[in-house]
């Protein structure tokens, strides 16, 4: 939470407050960004990708693509791993 107020450089719209003791994971504003930039880099890709695989060109549309990139998680396997198994 507080992905807006690092968007748009606004103060946060919620207090948070600890009832039992907590540890915290922080992240500045240009990492982010960073993250957001780079995020759809990689969801160009995927597009283009996708793009090439005429059932899903010819049926998506450019936000529909745009959707399905950006949910795509890359993984890598190693020779032989069974990847799946029905």
């Amino acid at each position: 939470f507080g992905e807006l107020a690092l968007i748009y450089t606004a103060p946060r719209a919620a207090t948070v407050k600890a009832v039992i003791d907590s540890e915290l994971w922080v992240m500045d504003r240009s990492d982010f960004k960073k993250i957001l930039a780079d995020k759809n880099d990689k969801a160009k890709e995927y597009v283009a990708y996708l793009d090439k695989v005429d059932l899903l060109r010819d049926s998506l549309k450019a936000e529909e693509k745009q959707a399905l990139a950006q949910s795509l998680i890359e993984m890598s396997f190693t020779d032989g791993e069974l990847i799946f198994e029905q």
